[in-house]
């Protein structure tokens, strides 16, 4: 999806690490945590905690600009969030390459997708739910398989190729499995067009903001604690920076991307 790749987004985003600890200090002061399964469905059903948040994290001023990339065509909330997860694969090759000495990635959520495929593979019963088990396990391996071999010739030679920007939109695909158990059916769906938007959405990016210093972490997961079953993790990490990616049509901040 195109999408305004707002430099005042990448500022905003900034959180230092004794900001982020207090923050956690405050859920144990606004509220008992009773284990839920993730970071942003605890801040979504804690009244206190959002308010926690607008205390710690107010609101900056939000100045409306042009937008760097402006959307092709209107994309439906499924398209919408492909593109989304798919930019996020991206950026994140794009800060790798860029961070190649220090970077630090950890497993990609489309490889956790695999793994919980080939799971349901072999628990699954009824010859023709196992059939199509089967075939999902088939069609995702070969997928991750491709984009880590355009990945890894992305990190020797520096240029992306069409077949990493196809490679990012099909591990998009496998996200949804993993974050919220459903997608099997759209496993390798992709548009064609999709890949021209990802180009110009790198394309914009402006390369300074995203060489670090001395640290690089990318999709890193904060895990820390024993109260959260799947816990939270952020985009990127560049030195004393958290970096959260958002892609979307309209340049505006909602309260609800702070929290």
């Amino acid at each position: 999806m195109s999408a305004a790749i707002a430099e005042q987004l990448l500022n905003f985003s900034s959180l230092r690490s004794s900001v982020v600890a207090l923050c956690f200090t405050g859920f144990k002061q606004c509220a008992m945590i009773s284990h839920v399964s993730s970071l942003k469905q605890f801040i979504r059903e804690s009244p206190e905690v959002r308010s926690r948040f607008a205390e710690l994290f107010p609101k900056p001023e939000f100045i409306s600009r042009t937008l760097l990339v402006p959307c092709p065509v209107k994309y439906s909330p499924q398209q919408a969030s492909l593109v989304g997860t798919a930019f996020d694969y991206l950026l994140r090759f794009y800060a790798h390459h860029l961070n190649l000495p220090i970077a630090n990635a950890r497993r990609w959520v489309a490889e956790a997708a695999v793994n919980s495929l080939e799971e349901d593979a072999t628990e699954s019963q009824g010859f023709h739910f196992h059939e199509q088990c089967a075939k999902d396990v088939v069609k995702a391996r070969q997928l991750l398989a491709d984009a880590k071999q355009h990945f890894s010739n992305y990190l020797a030679i520096g240029n992306m190729s069409d077949a990493l920007f196809r490679s990012v939109l099909n591990l998009a695909t496998l996200d949804p499995i993993m974050r919220a158990g459903t997608g099997e059916e759209m496993i390798g769906l992709i548009n064609e067009r999709d890949t021209q938007d990802l180009k110009r959405l790198i394309q914009a990016v402006d390369e300074s903001r995203f060489k670090a210093k001395s640290l690089c972490l990318l999709n890193p997961i904060f895990c820390e604690s024993p109260d959260f079953v799947i816990g939270a993790d952020a985009d990127l990490v560049l030195d004393d920076v958290i970096i959260d990616i958002k892609t979307t049509e309209l340049c505006r901040l909602n309260r609800s991307d702070l929290d």
